[in-house]
């Protein structure tokens, strides 16, 4: 469906806008369909190892019978926790496919949050990288009722080759063999991912709707509480088109974009951007073990992205003297900082550095909340300011209002920044009450997401911050 022609529309390169993604599919037809598109495409590097769509779409099609076969059926909760491989991957799609749900725990959780989401879900399946394993020894230890594991090592996915590459040793104590079925209290069942698969039996008949929950998000701010942010299909595929247009932007002769992600996947910017915005464009996703826990820095030199997409740590970190070298650039063609802000003064030290560098990227800083499952607005090259968030990406609708009214504020006055589109969260986890707090159907029809961020617009259209109505930060997975 064609977007609508805003005041915003200006801004826009439209020969770079997709307008015609078909969002009323589970995310599991989205990647059937890319499959069937670009068969022969690679859709995943991880270190030395590449997979083609249609080798990825057999073994998600194999996982999601697994699945059934260890007891996971429609409407159940799957907790997974292993951000940065392709088994994170394959287990969200796999888990569309026959309708159920996946709750994406953060590596870096406590584990008292960890066993406090894990009561909130009721989820008795879990798939963790080894590393994350012991994190739930203590819940393992005092759980009533048959659960399962599926436990995933790095080298699962490695080559010999790989494994003596210096870059593997960052991850190699994660690979570390441990005896996970030793003392184990006789309720738990834990699987590695070879005995995992070999379940597979009958083919599974995919579930084709779009507004069930496809995933659960533990980041969330917007109410200063930490409530489980939820996700459908159809509100991820809304994704599609404000990402598919800043990736135009870089993308040259309809070449597909390698993208390498050092965004958590298990945060909304994570999975909506690098992930599965880049399946629906039949495009390359570059990952890395460990994403979140370590630099991605040998990485980037290794894998030579078409678009890098980090937190602004990581930009921070490649101008450290002596991290990058005299190393090119050149071949990056689009940056975008998300996750966190980033300020106009290290917006500029950046771009001189590219230039350094022999890079001419565009740099493009983002801003969003994972109640609105990321990026909703976009701050372009041209926008340097520090306090300017920029314009709102195709197909999204902002607007300043006055939280207790629900009127939109004067060009100019401070109000609180409110989004409206079909991207949004479809609602807190079984928190219908806390949901209608910040998602309010309004007299224009519209339901508009207020996001406890102040702000304001200006007459060309464009957006500032000014502050914070509650500052959530998550330190090491506690909310303060």
């Amino acid at each position: 469906m064609p977007i609508q022609e805003t005041k915003w529309s200006k801004y826009y390169d439209k020969t770079k806008i997709v307008d015609d993604f078909d969002t009323n599919r589970t995310i599991y037809q989205v990647l059937k369909d890319s499959a069937e598109k670009y068969p022969d495409r690679i859709i995943i590097r991880y270190g030395s190892t590449r997979f083609t769509y249609k080798q990825f779409l057999t073994i998600v099609d194999t996982a999601a019978s697994s699945m059934v076969s260890i007891g996971i059926k429609k409407g159940d909760v799957v907790t997974l926790s292993h951000s940065g491989m392709p088994a994170s991957v394959s287990a969200i799609y796999a888990a569309s496919k026959i309708g159920a749900t996946v709750s994406l725990i953060n590596n870096a959780l406590t584990s008292s949050r960890l066993s406090e989401i894990v009561q909130i879900t009721g989820s008795k399946h879990f798939f963790l990288s080894n590393w994350k394993y012991s994190d739930f020894i203590d819940f393992y230890e005092n759980v009533d009722t048959d659960i399962t594991s599926v436990i995933v090592k790095t080298r699962d996915y490695t080559t010999w080759s790989f494994r003596l590459n210096p870059i593997y040793n960052k991850y190699r104590v994660g690979d570390i063999n441990r005896d996970y079925k030793k003392n184990r209290n006789s309720h738990v069942k834990i699987l590695t991912r070879n005995e995992f698969l070999a379940k597979s039996g009958e083919a599974v008949e995919p579930v084709t709707d779009s507004s069930l929950p496809v995933v659960l998000f533990h980041s969330g701010s917007a109410t200063g509480a930490p409530i489980p942010v939820c996700a459908s299909s159809k509100a991820l595929n809304s994704k599609v088109l404000p990402y598919s247009y800043l990736v135009n932007l870089s993308r040259e002769n309809g070449e597909p974009v390698k993208t390498f992600s050092c965004v958590k996947q298990t945060f909304s910017f994570g999975l909506t951007l690098s992930i599965h915005a880049t399946i629906a464009m039949g495009d390359t996703i570059m990952l890395f073990p460990n994403a979140g826990l370590s630099d991605p820095i040998a990485e980037i030199k290794m894998y030579k992205p078409d678009v890098l997409i980090a937190y602004p740590k990581v930009f921070s970190l490649m101008m450290e003297p002596q991290v990058m070298g005299e190393a090119n650039l050149s071949f990056l063609k689009g940056i975008i900082c998300a996750g966190e802000s980033m300020s106009g003064v290290m917006s500029n030290d950046f771009r001189i550095f590219l230039k350094k560098h022999k890079c001419h990227a565009p740099l493009y800083r983002l801003y969003g909340l994972t109640e609105s499952l990321s990026a909703v607005c976009y701050n372009p090259p041209e926008f340097d300011n520090d306090s300017i968030l920029g314009i709102p990406l195709p197909g999204v609708n902002m607007k300043i209002m006055d939280r207790a009214t629900g009127m939109e504020m004067p060009v100019g006055s401070k109000g609180e920044i409110c989004i409206s589109y079909p991207g949004n969260m479809d609602g807190y986890y079984k928190d219908p009450v806390m949901t209608s707090e910040i998602m309010r159907r309004l007299k224009d029809g519209k339901t508009w997401l207020f996001t406890g961020d102040f702000g304001k617009e200006d007459e060309n259209g464009i957006f500032y911050f000014e502050g914070h109505s509650k500052r959530v930060v998550d330190m090491g997975g506690v909310h303060v």
